[in-house]
């Protein structure tokens, strides 16, 4: 098949915006990403949070100072995106933390975040 390319699922690629987005700390562009009922389960010591200014101010609390969020991995199935992220934070320690972005209409509903990836 001359000339073929794969074309990236655009799932991941919507994914993969906001994560470059929040690497150059265009929190507007990131957010405009987000759908206006999106919901975020938590995350470590954060409490969950729905709805877009919740999610945002969250976020914002976060990683307003920066993004120190290594991705590692992502895989799609479907409407869910599954990202594998290193907590570069603590060189000496480094995390792990994985998440589950749902999309719907071409944007982030939901975010589940885990520990594990057996989780």
């Amino acid at each position: 098949m001359d000339g073929f390319r794969p074309v990236p699922h655009r799932n991941i690629e919507l994914v993969l915006d906001g994560y470059r987005a929040f690497l150059r700390g265009d929190f507007e562009e990131a957010f405009a990403l987000l759908g206006h009922g999106v919901e975020w389960d938590g995350a470590r010591s954060v409490e969950p949070c729905a709805g877009k200014p919740e999610v945002e101010a969250t976020i914002g609390e976060l990683f307003g100072d920066g993004f120190p969020l290594e991705l590692a991995e992502v895989i799609a199935a479907g409407d869910h995106v599954m990202l594998g992220f290193r907590d570069c934070s603590d060189p000496a320690a480094p995390t792990q933390y994985f998440a589950v972005v749902e999309i719907e209409d071409g944007k982030v509903v939901a975010i589940h975040q885990f520990q594990d990836r057996l989780d």
